[in-house]
């Protein structure tokens, strides 16, 4: 709905109006108010008793110097002979084409009309003490040619119009992606297509490799190899190199066709390039750039190649390289993560304790300096003490609060080391078993894998002592994962949609796996293995712009990023084997007599004609039984030979056995699943007949 914008309303003085005909043009210059796409004028007119106006033209239309300027912006007709003949006269609406109004911009209304003679049509205004500020009366006898500005006078009038939508979304955010030794990006969302060509061969996948994101960067560790992912800078060369060098966060001109700005953000003299933020205009090749506006100043670059747009891929070294100014740099880090504003790196082979932090907001100094609240500072540097366990894992689940995983114990630094923060043990008793071996399930939850099973730890105001959430449900969770740090990948991921997590374990060499999901509504474990071809590398829960795209992501051992998809009943192409056991169940009631199991009935999910629930496929079942606990676990894990088995027909309650179907054991169980290509199974209830039969085994 159109609303008033910008107007003058209430002349305070005597009887005023200013004349317009087909060659006299009257006009009323505003400066916006806002932005906004104006739909229609309000001006407030009567015509001369003996004169008829004919049609009224109202234009819009820039000006320039405070003048009417060019053609017309947008225009609107009106009939004048319906206007009423006596002061102070009417407001008449004129609907306008339409064009955009840009806030504190002058525009002028132009009015004029069809009718000649002696001014046919009056236009109300105030030349006594007009109170508008922000324009003015303008008039041209020889339509429209030339324009007299009149200070003195204003002119009634109203725009009204849509106000332009303020726009909130200030960034976007891209996906990068590593593998085969190579680095690749989204070049649209929900494409990831572009490659990243001078990373290539750049990195080395068989080495230890974590990305973090910071600064609109991505902060590459691969043992020896730091690089930078640079998306938010433009780069700047000049092959006659620096002739002086610009300070981090200096502003450089250029005095070019158009004066550019440019806020340095890093700078290598070697490779004779500048990195940076433009702040005003554009810059061009060939034209100096220099400390001070209009060409004035130090010269910096003599002759600068022309601009190139990230993604940029370079060294992350210390600024200029320079040592004795910025620091050193560890010569390598595997570990990563970001807190507080820097980039922390561990992971460095020669001092696997250690743990190393640039300065904050600045990954290019390393420079310690103890009179800095924000300085950069290492294990080594700070009081609050020595770790001295080999760190594995970094995690920094909130503001003012690390994680430091290492081969033994947990640590934890509460604030900034460098400012009075303070670092703290957790447990002596385990470790976080790798760099990925954890993940956050964004309710202060925070797991991980330690050395004898899966741990939580609640992260509040105070951070609880880890305990073993395993222990009691899967206790030799860590024997059937049977880990070897220099063979497999271990990584945790948080499965919000699911509300689970699932623990997967991958051999470097091949990408054989085995994987559990760990349910957090019912605290079970459930054994998962997926295809050589998708073994899971990593793990990434991508909050896209676009909320069609945020979806939680895998890295997979053939070099694809895939997801889990509910709908689909195939794994590429492959059958899913999904089942579920139950038991052992003891069918006599105690562990030393026998009973009997079945006949048994099941209900499958769906079932109603042309229903909106969704139908089961069929489910087959096998029946189990055994003299002891521990030989029916083997029977049900490793899907043996039952005393009967069948198929359940889906969906709805359908009968799973004969009535005369029954089989005798001290303990009984069933497997349910299925494992055809394109069929899924939905399980509401299993009702199944067990009694003992008096005897004692």
């Amino acid at each position: 709905m159109a609303q008033v914008i910008d107007s003058f309303t209430t002349p305070t003085g005597a009887e005023d109006h200013a004349a317009v005909s087909d060659t006299y043009w009257d006009s009323q210059t505003f400066t916006a108010l806002a932005s906004y796409t104006i739909t229609s004028v309000k001006l407030k007119l009567f015509k001369s008793a003996m004169l008829a106006p004919g049609i009224i033209t109202v234009s819009i239309r820039a000006t320039s110097s405070g003048l009417p300027s060019g053609a017309d912006l947008a225009s609107g007709t009106t009939d004048g002979d319906t206007l009423g003949t006596s002061y102070p006269g009417e407001w008449r609406e004129i609907t306008l084409t339409g064009c955009s109004i840009v806030k504190g911009t002058k525009y002028a209304i132009v009015v004029r009309t069809a009718g000649s003679g002696s001014y046919p049509l009056r236009w109300v205004g105030d030349d006594s003490s007009p109170t508008y500020t922000n324009g003015a009366q303008c008039w041209s006898t020889n339509s429209g040619v030339d324009w007299t500005e009149n200070t003195n006078r204003d002119l009634t009038f109203q725009t009204l119009g849509g106000m332009t939508p303020p726009v909130d979304k200030t960034y976007s955010k891209t996906l990068v992606a590593i593998g085969g030794n190579e680095v690749w990006y989204e070049s649209s969302t929900g494409t990831i297509d572009t490659e990243l060509t001078d990373a290539n061969s750049d990195i080395d996948v068989s080495k230890p490799l974590m990305a973090v994101e910071a600064l609109q960067k991505v902060f590459v560790v691969n043992d020896t190899n730091l690089k930078i992912i640079d998306f938010g800078n433009i780069k700047i060369s000049d092959d006659d190199g620096f002739t002086n060098k610009p300070a981090r966060g200096a502003i450089v001109y250029q005095n070019g066709t158009d004066a550019a700005q440019m806020v340095v953000d890093y700078i290598n003299g070697t490779d004779k390039v500048m990195y940076g933020t433009v702040i005003a205009g554009t810059f061009e090749a060939n034209t100096a750039i220099t400390t001070a506006a209009g060409g004035t100043g130090d010269t910096i670059f003599p002759s600068p190649a022309a601009p190139v747009s990230g993604p940029h891929w370079y060294d992350w070294t210390v600024y200029d390289g320079d040592s004795t100014t910025y620091g050193i740099m560890p010569s390598q880090a595997t570990i990563a993560c970001l807190y507080n504003g820097r980039v922390v790196l561990a992971g460095n082979s020669d001092y696997p304790y250690q743990w190393y932090m640039p300065k904050i907001l600045n990954p290019f100094m390393f420079l310690y300096d103890d009179s800095d609240p924000i300085t950069a500072i290492r294990g080594g540097d700070a009081d609050i003490g020595e770790i001295g366990d080999i760190i594995t894992a970094l995690v920094s689940p909130k503001d003012d609060l690390l994680i430091v995983g290492c081969a033994n114990s947990i640590w934890v630094i509460v604030g900034d080391p460098a400012f009075h923060g303070q670092l703290g043990s957790l447990t002596r008793d385990t470790g976080i078993w790798g760099s990925r071996a954890w993940c956050l399930d964004g309710k202060g939850g925070f797991y991980f894998l330690g050395e004898d099973g899966l741990y939580k730890l609640t992260i509040a105001e105070m951070v609880s002592v880890p305990g073993n959430i395993s222990y009691s449900n899967l206790p030799t969770l860590m024997n059937d994962l049977a880990l070897n740090k220099s063979l497999h990948r271990v990584v945790l991921t948080y499965d919000a949609d699911n509300n689970g997590i699932i623990i997967s374990k991958t051999l470097l060499s091949d990408g054989t796996n085995t994987n559990y999901w760990y349910d957090l509504s019912t605290g079970g474990f459930f054994p998962e293995s997926y295809p050589i071809t998708q073994a899971i590398f990593s793990s990434y829960k991508y909050n896209a712009t676009d909320r069609t795209y945020a979806k939680l992501l895998f890295g997979c051992n053939d070099g694809y990023i895939r997801e889990f998809d509910p709908d689909t009943k195939n794994d590429d192409g492959t059958a899913i084997d999904s089942y579920f056991t139950l038991g052992p169940i003891a069918l006599g009631g105690s562990p030393v007599v026998e009973g009997s199991i079945g006949p048994m009935d099941i209900v499958l999910g769906g079932g109603a004609s042309n229903g909106s629930e969704t139908d089961s496929d069929d489910a087959d079942y096998k029946v189990f039984v055994a003299d002891t606990a521990a030989n029916l676990i083997e029977k049900l894990t490793t899907n043996g030979t039952p005393v009967y088995a069948g198929t359940m027909t889906g969906p709805g309650r359908r009968r799973g056995s004969r009535r005369t179907q029954s089989a005798r054991g001290v303990y009984g169980g069933v497997r349910i699943g299925n494992d055809t290509k394109g069929e899924a199974f939905i399980f509401e209830s299993l009702d199944i007949k067990q009694k003992p039969k008096g005897r004692s085994k």
